[in-house]
């Protein structure tokens, strides 16, 4: 664990998986580990890593409504790299660790 300033420097880990069969990708699997604070306050204090949260939640938010939202993709890295993992002929299934705040 990398330490900075005497805390843990956390970030986002996406490891990706492709199968390969004669030349062209049958399957790709993510695993996306999520690093940020449950604390989101106002947008201008925000980390990188809590703004790519921030743009996730508000991909996910577009894509459950039934409005014609469209899912900001490009306004973050995170969000551009799991665009292929919404939506089409994708399993897509989250993994929530949760605690209680104090």
């Amino acid at each position: 664990m990398d330490m900075i300033a005497g805390r843990p420097s956390e970030g986002h880990l996406i490891l990706r998986l492709s199968l390969v069969k004669e030349g062209s990708q049958v399957c790709k699997f993510m695993l996306v580990e999520l690093a940020g604070s449950e604390q989101l306050n106002e947008e201008a204090q925000m980390t990188s890593n809590e703004k790519s949260l921030f743009t996730l939640a508000r991909v996910v938010y577009a894509l459950t409504q039934k409005l014609d939202l469209k899912p900001p993709y490009l306004e973050s890295k995170l969000t551009q790299i799991l665009a292929a993992s919404f939506g089409g002929n994708c399993f897509t299934t989250l993994i929530a660790t949760v605690s209680a705040s104090q």
